[in-house]
C-alpha cells in the first residue's frame, strides 16, 4: 500500500549535525568520522565549506550512513530506519591519527553511534590529556556505552533526553524518573530528575536533560552565587573532587508556540548553541539563550541544521531566565 506524503532529503547524523552547527557558529570544529565513496558523501562534504574534512575516512565499496525518518503532520518523528554500518570504520586506529587535535581541544564531543572500542579509546585519551568530554547519547540503546566500557567517570558532560536518562538510571541502579503527562506535573518531574540524577554529579561537571516542549534542565554542583558561572574551562577532569556545594537544577522553559516544521535536529542545534556559548566562556544563562534560539531555528526548518543558523542569528549577551530547582 502506498501512503501519500512529502519526501525531502537533507543532511543529518548527530555528530555531523553538531559539527555542521558548530561550524556555522564559527567554533571551528574538527569532525572525525567515516563516509562511503559515493554521491551521498560528496554532497555531504560539500554541503558546508566551513566544516573541516581532514578527519573523514573515505571507505570504498561502503555506503555513507543514511537515516530515513517518518514524520507526522505536526513534524513529530514516528519511526526511523538507519543504515549505519559505516560507523564500524571509525576505529581507534583511525582516531589515533588525530591525537594532536584531540589533545589540544577545549572540548571533545563524542557521538554514541561510535563503536564501543572507539568510545573507550577516546575517553581514555581525553582523560590522559585532561580534555573535557561531552557525550551525546543518540538513543536509549547507546546512552550507557561509556559505563558499559568502564569509562563513565571520564564523561564530563552529557545531554540525554528523558527516555535516555531513564535508561542510564536503570543501568546504574538509580530510580527512573517519569515523564509528565501534563504541564501541571512539571514541577514534580523536575524535582524527581534532580533527585534521581544527582549521583551522576559525583563525577560529571554538568548534565543537560532535554525535556521536549518543556525545555531543558542543567544540573550541576554549585552554590547560589556560582550556579550561573561558565561551565568551561574545566580545571579538574573527572573524577572530580566533590565539594560541599549542592546539586542544583536550572530549568529553561521551552519556546512558547514555536513554529514547527520538523523536530528532527532541534536537540542537536540546542546542544550546539549551548556548546558554542560554553566555548566562548559564557554563563549558563547565556548558553541557555543561545541553545534555545538555535533549537527554534531548527524547529522552523526542514533541514536538521538550518541555513539560517549563524552567529548573527543568535542573541549573544542575552541571559535566558531560568527557574532554580533545589533538592527538597
Amino acid at each position: 500500500m502506498t501512503h501519500r506524503g512529502t519526501i525531502k532529503q537533507s543532511y543529518g547524523g548527530v555528530g555531523r549535525n553538531l559539527g555542521d552547527a558548530l561550524a556555522r557558529l564559527h567554533c571551528r570544529p574538527f569532525l572525525i568520522s567515516a563516509v562511503g565513496d559515493d554521491n551521498y558523501a560528496r554532497a555531504l562534504t560539500n554541503h558546508n565549506p566551513l566544516l573541516e574534512r581532514r578527519g573523514l575516512k573515505v571507505v570504498k565499496d561502503a555506503s555513507t550512513a543514511v537515516y530515513c525518518v517518518v514524520l507526522d503532520q505536526l513534524g513529530e518523528a514516528l519511526f526511523g530506519v538507519g543504515d549505519m554500518t559505516i560507523h564500524d570504520y571509525i576505529t581507534p586506529t583511525h582516531v589515533r591519527q588525530f591525537e594532536g587535535e584531540i589533545s589540544k581541544s577545549p572540548l571533545v564531543v563524542v557521538d554514541g553511534n561510535l563503536p564501543q572500542l572507539t568510545i573507550n579509546y577516546i575517553l581514555d585519551l581525553c582523560a590522559s590529556c585532561h580534555v573535557p568530554v561531552w557525550y551525546e547519547p543518540t538513543d536509549i540503546q547507546k546512552v550507557t556505552k561509556p559505563w558499559l566500557g568502564g569509562r563513565g567517570d571520564n564523561v564530563t558532560f552529557t545531554s540525554p533526553n528523558m527516555n535516555e536518562l531513564g535508561a542510564l538510571c536503570s543501568h546504574l541502579g538509580l530510580e527512573v524518573p517519569t515523564i509528565p503527562g501534563k504541564y501541571e506535573d512539571l514541577p514534580q518531574m523536575l524535582q524527581q530528575v534532580l533527585t534521581t540524577a544527582s549521583p551522576l554529579l559525583h563525577t560529571m561537571h554538568a548534565l543537560m536533560v532535554t525535556l521536549g516542549p518543556y525545555g531543558f534542565m542543567i544540573l550541576r554542583r554549585a552554590s547560589p552565587n556560582t550556579m550561573d558561572d561558565p561551565l568551561l574551562p574545566v580545571t579538574d577532569i573527572c573524577p572530580i573532587t566533590v565539594t560541599h556545594d549542592e546539586v542544583v537544577g536550572l530549568h529553561f522553559p521551552g519556546p512558547q508556540n514555536p513554529k514547527i516544521i520538523s523536530v528532527s535536529g532541534a536537540g542537536d542545534c540546542l546542544a550546539a548553541g549551548f556548546i558554542a556559548g560554553m566555548l566562548n566562556k559564557k554563563s549558563v544563562s547565556e548558553c541557555g539563550a543561545l541553545g534555545r534560539s538555535a533549537a527554534k531555528l531548527s524547529l522552523a526548518a526542514s533541514p536538521a541544521v538550518p541555513h539560517t543558523l549563524s552567529p548573527d542569528a543568535l542573541p549573544w549577551g542575552h541571559h535566558e531566565v531560568f527557574t532554580t530547582i533545589n533538592r527538597s
